[in-house]
């Protein structure tokens, strides 16, 4: 009934399947890593007084800096407290409890979202 299709952004060839979530965070952290690495570092830069200078203009003039926009784009990318995704890692932990180990990421994503979709239906 459910076909495995690749999602946007991966590529599914007849040599090689498609990546995990796992893999495909792994990547991207990798990528992040290798982009951050390839700023010039300048070992003379103290960046908590840059930080305390951006932040000091930021308070006056409502500007955010580079450094300072780099630090707000990175704290909000996580949200710590979010109802929606502990609702989601309880849904999953139901799912996925020892008699259902086998279960691989699409099977389980895909019965994660069916049933959050029964019920809203059910609402």
């Amino acid at each position: 009934v459910f076909e495995k299709t690749p999602e946007a952004g991966t590529s599914a060839t007849a040599t090689g399947p498609a990546l995990t979530l796992k893999e495909k965070l792994e990547k991207q952290l990798k990528q992040e890593k290798e982009t951050f690495k390839k700023k010039p570092d300048n070992k003379q830069k103290d960046y908590e007084k840059i930080l305390k200078k951006e932040m000091a203009c930021f308070e006056s003039d409502g500007i955010r800096g580079q450094y300072l926009t780099l630090a707000y784009n990175y704290i909000l990318t996580v949200q710590p407290t979010s109802v929606e995704a502990e609702r989601a890692f309880c849904a999953a932990g139901y799912i996925c409890s020892s008699l259902r180990s086998k279960l691989g990421d699409d099977i389980i994503n895909t019965i994660c979202f069916l049933r959050a979709h029964f019920q809203k239906i059910a609402l």
